[in-house]
């Protein structure tokens, strides 16, 4: 049972960590035009539009571009990161693995973390304490058996045969508790045949977690760093628990994989302005690759049982921008509305105009070039109908690309197989490449 616990909190480790490397400090700073311009390159000056054909080999040389980036050659030690994880993840999980050194410290850190008190034969309340700051000590993993060591650090360490040594350390600054307030499931029991009624069981979970004002995570080969996450939070959550209607919570965070940056710049919810906002970009050595900007206003409130019973003001502005030569920008005036008519049922295909008219009309979605101000593309919605004389009339509408010569195309007819087929092919390479040097690594491993 207890090694079945180790390998579920081993699991939510590793689940933390990869969503705190999902998101990303610093200023986002883009380039006025492209990162990288070859001889034979589409380059947009001044006012300039592309024709529709003309696009198509403008995003087919910058999608080139992004995959020519990164080359599975340079990026090797960072492949083994990944097989080291997953093989010795499978090896250290084998029932003869010894893990009792470390069950025992697991014990003591585990009764800190859950209690549970029975309310009554249907009723149970759990109390969850998240503490990084009882997670410390130095596991070592061997051939044979984990030790561990008493520490104020958090650290994993595995030794390979060969005499390699791979250190992840965790360091969190600045903790403070924060209660995150009651959580409730109910679920059906059975029924009792004595009372003759359903019986429901019902849960309440008191959550406490320990927040760190910074963090940083590193993994190292033999001295020499290959990976880094630093990562800073500011939040304002009362004593009562978390509420979406009144808190406010930001987060930085900053992902070094060797050459390859990822910084979100800012993550930032505040219920009282009802204010959002995400910022984030990637970066390969000194070359921008992507950046992706979101802000907008949505406010939240809540039921009794403290459900999202609705939600207003749901208006964004969005900004995707693309090694600096693709520049996609998006004002959706009201999404809750959007959703509620792509939800609608369309009876007539006058309801269908009705609805793909106001679709129009609450966002708009443009296409620019190069960092300049020329409209190269728009989508749109169009009323799409279907007779059919047996089934009777289908009614849906679907996004197009309309560009400035007047021409519309669904997308799946703009971006075929055809005309993007050594795009594709090229893509299909790299993910074979990666696939197969994966696999290389993993067979190294036993």
């Amino acid at each position: 049972m207890k090694s079945n616990i180790m390998k579920k909190a081993y699991i939510l480790l590793i689940g933390i960590l990869a969503a705190i490397c999902a998101c990303d400090p610093t200023e986002i700073k883009e380039p006025d035009g492209p990162s990288i311009v070859n001889p034979d390159d589409i380059i947009i000056d001044g006012k300039e539009t592309l024709e529709a054909d003309e696009q198509k080999k403008k995003l087919e040389q910058v999608a080139t571009k992004m995959i020519d980036l990164f080359p599975v050659d340079e990026y090797e030690d960072l492949m083994e990161i990944g097989a080291k994880a997953v093989g010795y993840g499978s090896y250290i999980f084998d029932e003869y693995y010894d893990w009792s050194e470390l069950e025992e410290a697991w014990e003591d850190i585990g009764e800190s973390f859950f209690t549970q008190e029975e309310i009554s034969d249907t009723e149970t309340r759990y109390f969850l304490y998240l503490f990084l700051s009882n997670c410390t000590g130095i596991v070592e993993f061997g051939e044979y058996k984990v030790s561990y060591q008493e520490s104020s650090q958090t650290k994993v360490i595995f030794h390979e045969d060969d005499g390699t040594k791979w250190e992840a350390e965790i360091t969190p600054k600045k903790l403070k508790e924060v209660y995150l307030g009651e959580w409730m499931s109910s679920y059906y029991a059975g029924f009792d045949y004595d009372t003759y009624e359903d019986v429901w069981y019902t849960e309440y979970y008191d959550v406490t977690v320990e927040v760190p004002e910074s963090l940083t995570a590193s993994v190292t080969k033999d001295g020499k760093k290959l990976a880094e996450v630093s990562f800073s939070i500011e939040h304002n959550i009362g004593k009562d628990g978390l509420d979406i209607e009144r808190d406010h919570v930001s987060f930085n965070c900053e992902v070094q994989l060797d050459d390859i940056k990822l910084n979100v710049a800012k993550a930032l919810y505040d219920a009282k302005k009802g204010d959002i906002e995400f910022a984030f970009a990637l970066y390969k050595g000194d070359i921008f690759v992507l950046s992706t900007t979101l802000s907008g206003n949505a406010r939240y409130t809540l039921d009794e049982d403290g459900y999202i019973d609705d939600w207003t003001g749901s208006s964004f502005n969005i900004r995707s921008n693309f090694l600096g030569e693709i520049q996609i920008e998006g004002e959706f005036d009201n999404v809750k509305e959007m959703g509620e008519l792509l939800d609608s049922y369309i009876e007539t295909e006058r309801d269908l105009e009705r609805i793909a008219g106001k679709m129009n009309s609450l966002f708009d979605v443009t296409v620019y070039y190069d960092g300049t101000s020329s409209k190269q593309a728009a989508i749109e919605f169009e009323p799409m109908v279907y007779h059919d004389s047996y089934w009777g009339d289908e009614y849906w509408i679907e996004p197009v690309l309309v560009f400035n010569d007047g021409s519309r195309y669904l997308f799946y007819d703009y971006f075929t197989e055809e005309d993007f087929k050594s795009l594709i092919r090229k893509f299909e390479r790299m993910v074979d490449n990666y696939e197969s040097m994966f696999e290389d690594l993993g067979e190294d491993i036993f």
